[in-house]
């Protein structure tokens, strides 16, 4: 629960990558239950893919003296400053999802998205059974994408194919 984080009258933020993807719909419905259950006060925006509009969110948080600020960055490379401004200003970073590459948070939520890349790369292999060819869409901002990519690429090589294909 959230309440290990912050106190009843403390604002939690969240900046949330997209709200066009399952997945980020149901995180969201999921923090707006669990905070008020809990009875804290939740404000949540949303980045619609936009790096600056994330950061703009962000500072905006940190302005408003929130107690926690929970992202599931935009690009993992480009939130780092943000997330350094907002632990220098003594706010917890729980970054979801995506991790934020050389800035410490204070959690992290996430999956082991190399892991997701190799188990993906099996059951292409199966569909497809070891025929045929398959391209890659990559998002090389976000580090989740990243991994994936990378775990399947590394699967593919292992049955001696070399992953001619990646679209960006």
């Amino acid at each position: 629960p959230l309440c290990g984080y912050a106190a009843a009258d403390e604002l939690i933020g969240a900046s949330l990558l997209t709200q066009q993807h399952p997945f980020y719909v149901e995180l969201a419905e999921g923090m707006k239950a669990e905070a008020a259950k809990e009875g804290l006060p939740l404000e949540i925006a949303i980045a619609n893919q936009d790096l600056n509009k994330q950061l703009a969110d962000v500072e905006d948080f940190i302005t408003k003296g929130a107690s926690v600020i929970i992202i599931a960055p935009v690009d993992s490379q480009g939130v780092k400053g943000a997330v350094l401004r907002a632990e220098s200003a003594g706010i917890k970073v729980i970054t979801v999802d995506i991790p934020a590459t050389g800035a410490k948070v204070t959690s992290h939520i996430g999956t082991d998205n190399y892991a997701g890349g190799v188990k993906a790369g099996e059951l292409m292999a199966k569909v497809l059974d070891d025929k045929g060819e398959v391209a890659v869409i990559d998002y090389p901002t976000v580090q989740s994408v990243v991994d994936r990519v990378n775990g399947y690429v590394a699967r593919e090589r292992e049955r001696g194919i070399e992953p001619s294909r990646i679209v960006l």
